[in-house]
C-alpha cells in the first residue's frame, strides 16, 4: 500500500477485497483516510447509488475512471465527494477494477488533496498495468499460508441470529451465541477499530439489501460466505422478518435479520473454485469429488462420459498444483485467507 501510494502520489488510498460471486466487501485496507471518513467511504459504495460504481466500470469493460471525468468537472454532483472527500480536503479520485481470471476480486480508490493536480493518463496507464497483479494478489488472499480446515475450523460452531437496522446497521437484538461469531468476523483489517456495530462483510450485505427494491420479496437471495479468524467459514443469510417475528422478537419496520451459520461445503467450495479460476463445470466436478463420488458416478450426475470427467480432473489438478484426488482434498480443506499476507513485503505468490 505504501509503495502504491508513492507511485500514484496519492494522499489517501483504499483497497476493497470482495466476494467474486456477489461483489460484497469481505475486507479492505485504507491509508490516509481519517477514521471518521473510512466508514462513510464504504457506506457510499453499498448504501448510496453512485453515478459510476465499480460494477458499472466492470460492465463497461473499463479498468479505471476519474471522478472529474464522469462528473464533467462538477464534483459536487457526486455525493461521495461532498460527504467524504471535501470535508477531508481531498478533491481528485481515480478508481480501478481489480480482476483476475473470470473473477472480480476488488476495487482500488486513490485520492489526492485540494493542492494537488488531478490524475492524468500516465497515472491511469500505471494502474491499468498493476490492476491484474493486484487482482491476483486478492485472489491469493484465500489461498496463502496456514493449515486450518476451511470446513471445521476452531471454536464454537453454533448458529446465531441478529436483528439490525437495515439503513444504519445498528444491532437491535441478537441471540446469546452472536457475540462469539461477531468476534470471529471482526478480526479483519477494516473491522478491528469497532467504530461500527457490524464487521465490514455484514455491513456490506445489509447495506446492499437496504437499497434493493427486491429484498422484501426475495430475502433468501441475499447470502455471503466469509472466513473467520479461526479458519471456520460462515454463511450470512438475510431472513424474512416474518420468520423472526414468529419467534417473538419485536422489530421496527426497517429492521432486517441475519442468520450466521457454519458454511455448507458447497458454499465453501464455490469460493475456492473462484480463487483457483475454475470453470463452472470444473467447479461442479470439484464439489462432487469432495462429496466422495467416483469418476463413473460424476459422469452419470453430469450426463457426460467418464473421459470428459477425467479431462476436467486433469485441468483441476493442474490449476491447484496437485497430482491426485488425495492431494486435491488435502489442498481444498486446508486453506486460510489473511488479506495482509497477500500483500506482505517479499511475498511473490
Amino acid at each position: 500500500m505504501e509503495l502504491l501510494a508513492k507511485a500514484l502520489r496519492a494522499d489517501a488510498l483504499a483497497l476493497l477485497h470482495t466476494d467474486p460471486d456477489t461483489f460484497l466487501a469481505l475486507d479492505g485496507q485504507v491509508r490516509g483516510f481519517a477514521a471518521s471518513a473510512t466508514s462513510l467511504f464504504f457506506r457510499h459504495i453499498y448504501l448510496q447509488r453512485e453515478r459510476v460504481s465499480f460494477l458499472d466500470l466492470r460492465a463497461q469493460g473499463e479498468t479505471t475512471s476519474l471522478l472529474s471525468d464522469y462528473t464533467d468537472g462538477r464534483l459536487e454532483r457526486e455525493p461521495r465527494y461532498v460527504e467524504v472527500y471535501r470535508p477531508h480536503h481531498l478533491r481528485h479520485e481515480m478508481r480501478a477494477c481489480l480482476v483476475a481470471g473470470r473473477g472480480y476480486w476488488g476495487g482500488l480508490c486513490a485520492a489526492r488533496g485540494d493542492d494537488a493536480a488531478d490524475f492524468d493518463r500516465s497515472d491511469r496507464r500505471l494502474v491499468e498495468r498493476l490492476a491484474p497483479q493486484l487482482g491476483a494478489a486478492l485472489r491469493r488472499a484465500r489461498l496463502v499460508q496456514g493449515a486450518t480446515s476451511c470446513l471445521e475450523g476452531k471454536g464454537s460452531a453454533e448458529a446465531a441470529v441478529l436483528v439490525v437496522d437495515r439503513m444504519g446497521g445498528a444491532v437491535l437484538w441478537q441471540t446469546a451465541s452472536a457475540a462469539g461469531v461477531l468476534e470471529e468476523l471482526f478480526d479483519t483489517a477494516l473491522s478491528r477499530n469497532r467504530a461500527d456495530p457490524l464487521p465490514l462483510a455484514l455491513r456490506s450485505l445489509v447495506a446492499s439489501a437496504g437499497r434493493s427494491r427486491s429484498f422484501d420479496r426475495e430475502p433468501a437471495a441475499w447470502e455471503l460466505t466469509v472466513q473467520g479468524r479461526s479458519g471456520r467459514w460462515w454463511t450470512a443469510s438475510l431472513l424474512a422478518m416474518s420468520e423472526v417475528m414468529e419467534a417473538g422478537v419485536g422489530c421496527p419496520r426497517d429492521a432486517v435479520a441475519i442468520l450466521l451459520a457454519p458454511a455448507r461445503p458447497a458454499s465453501t467450495l464455490r469460493g475456492i473454485a473462484w480463487a483457483y479460476d475454475l470453470t463452472e463445470r470444473e467447479a461442479e466436478v470439484l464439489e462432487l469429488v469432495a462429496c466422495g463420488l467416483g469418476t463413473g458416478e460424476i459422469a452419470s450426475r453430469l450426463w457426460v462420459t467418464p473421459y470428459t470427467v477425467q479431462d476436467h480432473l486433469k485441468h483441476i489438478f493442474a490449476k491447484l498444483g496437485v497430482s491426485s484426488r488425495r492431494e486435491l482434498m488435502a489442498r481444498i480443506f486446508h486453506l486460510e485467507s489473511p488479506l495482509e499476507r497477500a500483500f506482505a513485503p517479499g511475498d511473490r505468490g
